[in-house]
């Protein structure tokens, strides 16, 4: 699976913990695992995804499981544009480097962040991108 660019996923009952070793498909470009029953933590393997464009692990029953722990900050992920972690159980603040190193400032990026347990402002750092799209409904944001 060297060369794998695009892996699917959705709605397939699957449980457990996201693999570490995900980090290690560094030619993927979409990885899609929405809809399906993970636990645990992002996994900080994903950040050698360099060529990843989109990432969708959201659920949409938002029944308070899902993905926890903190929201990593993608900060070598150049190439992302869709990152939907939607109605998980991530926890936190924002990260100040988040998507740190992007190429896409003036383009336009989606995050999905909605109905997780994020907390605190957003940072200052977020006003480079002319673009940036997040949702963060149902989080407690006080900017």
């Amino acid at each position: 699976m060297t060369n794998l660019k695009r892996f699917v996923i959705d709605a397939n009952e699957l449980t457990g913990q996201l693999p570490p070793e995900l980090g290690n498909v560094i030619p993927l470009q979409e990885f899609s695992a929405a809809e399906n029953e993970f636990s645990g933590t992002l996994p900080n393997t994903l950040n050698s995804l360099t060529n990843l464009q989109a990432l969708a692990l959201q659920q949409v029953t938002g029944n308070g499981s899902g993905i926890g722990g903190p929201l990593l900050a993608f900060a070598n992920m150049v190439q992302l544009t869709s990152l939907k972690l939607d109605a998980n159980s991530l926890t936190g603040s924002l990260p100040a480097n988040f998507l740190l190193n992007s190429r896409h400032l003036e383009n336009s990026i989606y995050v999905g962040l909605s109905n997780n347990n994020l907390v605190g402002g957003i940072p200052a750092g977020w006003s480079r991108f002319d673009q940036l799209n997040v949702d963060l409904a149902g989080n407690m944001i006080t900017d």
